[in-house]
């Protein structure tokens, strides 16, 4: 899918963007809305995180868990923060 820049996942109801799923089309992605969902910051997403971060990849959304990290922006937290 090399043609597919932007994903709009807003009010979704996902908490985790699976690995297995998403790394294939990762590259091609320019911006990712996860926004309006209950996302949980932890170890799981640390993929994305570090992948956005070395691709440069605009991500949009915030942490619903753990508490330390409620609403959060994801793009201003750090890997180590995703445990």
């Amino acid at each position: 899918m090399p043609n597919l820049k932007r994903v709009n996942l807003e009010l979704n109801e996902f908490s985790a963007i699976d690995e297995s799923i998403w790394r294939p089309i990762w590259c091609h992605l320019e911006t990712l809305n996860i926004d309006y969902n209950p996302m949980i910051c932890d170890s799981k997403i640390r993929w994305m995180y570090h992948e956005a971060e070395s691709l440069d990849k605009k991500l949009i959304g915030t942490c619903y868990k753990p508490f330390k990290l409620m609403d959060r922006d994801l793009h201003s937290l750090t890997v180590n923060e995703l445990q």
